[in-house]
This record gives C-alpha cells, structure tokens and sequence, in this order.
C-alpha cells in the first residue's frame, strides 16, 4: 500500500458509505467529519519478575502526548428515530486500524448505543527486558546486537452499549455518551534465541500471548459548531473528547529451550491486569448533509 492510498482509504470508505446510505432513503441527514487528534496513555505497570507485555504498552515515559492521529467519521439520522455512526482512524503507521461502529436508538434526547469498536495500542521496546542479560548473552546469535526488537501492534477490540444525551439548535450539536463493554485482543508470537558469550551453549524462549476478555468502560463528549449554512449542506467545526479505561492482562503460553529444540519446558504464565487508561482529544470539521 502506497503512501497516496492510506491517505486516501479512510476517507473514501466513509464517502462511500455516506452515499450508499443515504441514497437507500432510510436516511433524513448525514455528516462527513474530518479531524486530527492527539492521545496520551497511563499505564500502571506491575513489578512482576518475568517479561509481562502490558508494562511496554506505549512506554513512551519521557512525553505527555503519545501518538496523532487522523480520523474520518460520519453519522446518520434516520427514520424511527435510529441513528448510526461509522469511525474509522488511523495513526503514526498511517495504515487503518482504528474501528467502531454504533447505532442508536433514540428517545427525544436520551439514546441507547450499541456497538462495535477496535481501538489500537502498541507494545514497544519489551526488549528492555533483556537488557541486563545481553551483557553476557547475544540474542538472536549476532554479536552485533545487544538484544532484538520486541514491539507489536496490540488491538482490542469487542461490542459495548452505553446511553448517550444529545441537545441540538440552529448553532450547536452537543452530544455526552457512556459506554461500556467487553474487549478481546489479538494473538501475538516472540521468539527470542540466546548464546552465551565465550560459549556454546544457547537457550531460547518463546511467547504465545492469548487473547483474554476484559471489562472497559468510555465517557466521551461531542460538540459541533455550525459555521456557514448553504442550500444543500452545512460546515462547521467539531471538537470531541473521550477518557477510556480497562483492567487488561496479557497472559501467555511460554517454552523454554536448552541446546536442542527439542529439549523444550513449556508453563502458562497468568500476568496480572493492569489499570490502563487513555485520554483522547481532537478537532476538525464537520459536513452535514
């Protein structure tokens, strides 16, 4: 993939859709939204002996702001009183990876949410944890690195429900929600080899992380500010915000190898959860249709 179409994809999913929808007349409005957002992670690390993943969750200690991102977004209002939502994100890679998916039933001003969401965390630099034994060991055979790289893509992912209030006039669109729900993540493989300094003898070790539920819960505001009011659509400004917390351990299959591969221990190791937060905020604007 190039790097014209990542720019390209996210918002010509939403376009699409936009369309598609709207001309299957279940539709009376729709926006297009378009924003840069900034987020920031806190992670409460555990002081567990072993290599436990979820303490390299974007370990970036020595900033407040972990990563931008750019986000496409549309909402419909439909006929009897459902609404939906499409957001789809993407971040430094510039690859898609940020996912949900809601629809609303509304009463008045109260709603119920029910939904679909992927939201992207990345594990870097776990090789830390083999910093102090890279100075009588090479890793991976290579006398030239001190130790490998052990950095992944950590996506979880899962339904939820949640209510919401919204308030609307001819200036501003407000809308607060609260959702919670059950969250998966994907599988990941590490393998890392060992050989002393000065010697034969090597060791290896492998990770099989599982995929484990856990319980997060995200209040998140919305508002839009209508700027200019033409015939066939409006344009306005849009500032969102949310706060996301779980309590998420990655525990996993580990085996231990001497000499030989077949020479194998194998144990399940069960990491501690961890309290892991994420405060986002963005802005951008908005086409309403």
């Amino acid at each position: 993939m190039n790097f014209s179409l990542k720019h390209i994809i996210s918002p010509g999913i939403i376009l699409l859709l936009s369309t598609w929808i709207s001309e299957a007349q279940i539709v009376k409005r729709y926006s297009v939204d378009g924003y840069l957002g900034a987020k920031s992670t806190i992670n409460q690390k555990s002081g567990y002996t072993g290599l436990d993943f979820m303490n390299y969750i974007e370990n970036y200690d020595d900033y407040y702001i972990d990563e931008f991102y750019l986000n496409f977004s549309s909402h419909f209002w439909m006929k009897n009183n459902w609404e939906a939502d499409l957001e789809i994100g993407v971040g430094s890679s510039l690859i898609p990876n940020r996912l949900d998916l809601r629809a609303i039933k509304r009463y008045n001003k109260l709603g119920i949410n029910f939904g679909f969401e992927n939201l992207p965390f990345f594990v870097y630099e776990a090789e830390l944890y083999y910093s102090e034994t890279s100075t009588s060991f090479y890793i991976n055979h290579h006398p030239d690195l001190s130790y490998s790289y052990i950095q992944f893509d950590l996506f979880l992912f899962g339904p939820y429900t949640g209510i919401n209030y919204t308030f609307e006039n001819d200036k501003i669109i407000f809308r607060g929600d609260i959702n919670a729900g059950f969250s998966f993540n994907n599988k990941e493989h590490s393998y890392v080899t060992l050989k002393e300094k000065n010697s034969n003898y090597i060791w290896s070790e492998e990770y099989k992380i599982k995929s484990s539920p856990a319980i997060w819960i995200n209040p998140e505001i919305y508002l839009f500010i209508r700027l200019f009011d033409f015939t066939n659509f409006d344009i306005g400004a849009r500032i969102s915000a949310g706060y996301y917390a779980t309590h998420k351990s990655l525990s996993y299959n580990y085996t231990a190898r001497q000499w030989t591969f077949e020479n194998e221990e194998k144990e399940y190791r069960d990491m501690p959860a961890h309290w892991l937060q994420q405060v986002n905020i963005d802005a951008g604007l908005s086409f309403i249709f």
